[in-house]
């Protein structure tokens, strides 16, 4: 049962095949970043964007078991090698997913879908070769099966898994420092909730609401009071149906004029009021085309206004300079692929704008 549970999530992010498809990692955490929805990654970062062809952008590729990392994260474009590769048995990566970086202490946690575990790498942006995780949680009392993202609460040192494999959500205590077969504090799922290959999560730490990508229901599920929801709760608001033009998102964001942001099959939607979202509200914005590139994406992440993408079906980064602002069938800004930058099956990304 759990060998048939992990290939339906691999078939569903195109993890089989030639073709790939299918935040704090996703950069929009809030938690240490300053304002919400645009820093530099998982925790604390400078916010203002930076120096020309300053930081470091981390990808983890789904189709090789690895972790690649890049210099000069906001200039990169074309087919560039990684600076470093996180490769190998002793890394016990497995089709890794969605990533989340806490800048502050140099650490990066990943949702590792293959094995059903969170692995944690101390001193990221030094680490190399197949090398082991500084610690991971693993085993029959976490539950976790097939996760798909992970999210770090600093303040409330809460860590958040979107245990897909079995149609939940996660929290775990001491999210610093948890590892080894521990069981989590609280658990979500049931009917209720009605997640389904639920993927990507955003948290919004000041307000403690969580969004949620839920993948197989066409849908985000919108949580208040997230750190304390434990059992078969409803969510406060959906968002879902013929007017949002949801499909499978795959990812979801906030940005600093609460508009929310989702990747959904081969397109970009924005919404306005993404803290009151709810129901069948159309987005306000659709960016999608053959130009855009986009392809089964995965997940995404914010920089001074400046969308980063993990574009899993054509195993490419997409940069899409000033988000709030374009819609239509527009071009990326900045594309990072080919045979040398070794992407396949680029799925997690986070972004360190501090090194």
């Amino acid at each position: 049962m759990k060998l048939r549970l992990l290939l339906s999530f691999l078939l569903l992010f195109g993890l089989l095949g030639g073709s790939v498809g299918c935040g704090d990692s996703n950069c929009t955490r809030r938690e240490g970043l300053g304002a919400l929805g645009d820093c530099s990654s998982g925790g604390p970062g400078d916010g203002d964007g930076g120096a020309e062809g300053q930081g470091l952008l981390y990808v983890a590729n789904a189709q090789t078991s690895s972790i690649l990392r890049f210099d000069r994260a906001t200039t990169l474009e074309g087919d560039l090698a990684p600076v470093a590769i996180i490769q190998g048995g002793l890394t016990r990566l497995s089709a890794p997913q969605y990533l989340f970086l806490d800048v502050a202490n140099d650490r990066l946690y990943v949702a590792n879908a293959g094995q059903s575990s969170i692995l944690v790498f101390d001193n990221a942006s030094t680490l190399e070769g197949d090398i082991p995780p500084t610690r991971f949680l693993e085993g029959a009392n976490t539950t976790l099966s097939g996760p798909a993202a992970t999210v770090l609460d600093i303040g409330r040192d809460l860590l958040y898994v979107s245990n897909t494999g079995r149609a939940g959500l996660l929290t775990f205590g001491s999210g610093a420092t948890v590892e080894a077969d521990v069981a989590p504090l609280r658990t979500l799922e049931g009917a209720n909730p009605g997640f389904q290959n639920n993927t990507d999560l955003f948290l919004d730490s000041a307000a403690d609401r969580m969004f949620v990508a839920n993948t197989g229901a066409g849908a985000i599920s919108v949580f208040d009071s997230f750190s304390t929801l434990s059992g078969n709760v409803f969510a406060n608001r959906v968002l879902r149906g013929a007017n949002t033009r949801l499909s499978t998102p795959t990812a979801v964001l906030v940005d600093l004029a609460d508009n929310l942001l989702v990747a959904d099959s081969n397109s970009l939607l924005r919404f306005a009021s993404a803290s009151t979202i709810d129901a069948d509200a159309a987005p306000t914005a659709i960016l999608t085309g053959p130009n855009t590139g986009i392809r089964q994406p995965g997940q995404m992440l914010l920089q001074s206004g400046n969308l980063y993408l993990a574009n899993t079906g054509s195993n490419e980064i997409l940069i899409f300079n000033d988000i709030a602002s374009i819609e239509g069938n527009q071009f990326p800004s900045r594309r990072l692929g080919g045979a040398n930058s070794g992407l396949l099956g680029p799925s997690g990304i986070a972004l360190d704008l501090s090194r």
